[in-house]
């Protein structure tokens, strides 16, 4: 073993041990559940199309970034919004049938919200043409994520009681919870990696450089 190679082994022993570490903490997504609920109650307001027309080439510039920072996997990170509105929206609709009856206005409205939610994830950020460009981890989760979501919807279609609706709400809780985890935990990989790379190559010469990141890559 050269030394490129040990010093390669000895940065990713350290890079696991610290993801390990990310993955046993639980953050907490309340408060973010919260402001997706709220986001999604809220009317356009007058005035919001003479907004957008002075400021486009910021909103432009957001929407770029996002493309780089997700390489591709914008879709996921939709499909973390609609599922965590999902959830809200079930939440919300059990808090209504705590005191009012299960086909009450406001109970039957979240429910719609979440079924419009998945329909939109499943039919546009996980339709075929999106997933096939995904590889690895990434389309793992979305294949995941997609047979969870027809489950989801099942389980909402058959909604007839309050236990029904309470099943259904926790379900949708704990696929946003394992889909929350399963994105940051690659987050904090691609993180590590890059990291890695600057910290084993940064100081090589151009061409041992490329090989020693080519090295990590492979590993």
């Amino acid at each position: 073993m050269n030394e490129l190679h040990a010093r390669i082994i000895s940065k990713l022993i350290d890079t696991v041990g610290q993801i390990i570490s990310l993955k046993i903490s639980q953050p907490d997504y309340s408060k973010y559940e919260k402001m997706i609920e709220d986001t999604y109650r809220k009317l356009p307001v007058k005035g919001e199309e003479k907004i957008k027309e002075e400021k486009p080439k910021e909103v432009t510039k957001k929407v770029e970034g996002a493309e780089e920072i997700f390489k591709g996997t914008a879709c996921l990170a939709c499909s973390k919004n609609h599922i965590s509105t999902v959830s809200a929206a079930l939440n919300e609709a059990v808090r209504f049938a705590r005191s009012e009856p299960i086909d009450h206005p406001e109970i039957v409205r979240r429910i719609g919200i979440a079924l419009d939610e998945l329909n939109i994830m499943e039919r546009i950020d996980l339709a075929p043409d999106k997933i096939v460009n995904l590889s690895g981890e990434d389309k793992e989760i979305a294949d995941w994520l997609l047979s969870k979501s027809r489950e989801l919807r099942h389980m909402i279609d058959a909604i007839k009681t309050k236990e029904d609706l309470e099943k259904a709400a926790a379900f949708a809780a704990k696929v946003r919870d394992e889909l929350l985890e399963k994105l940051f935990n690659i987050s904090a990989l691609r993180e590590r990696k890059e990291e890695l790379k600057e910290q084993v190559c940064g100081d090589l010469p151009e061409e041992e450089k490329k090989k020693c990141i080519e090295a990590i890559e492979s590993l």
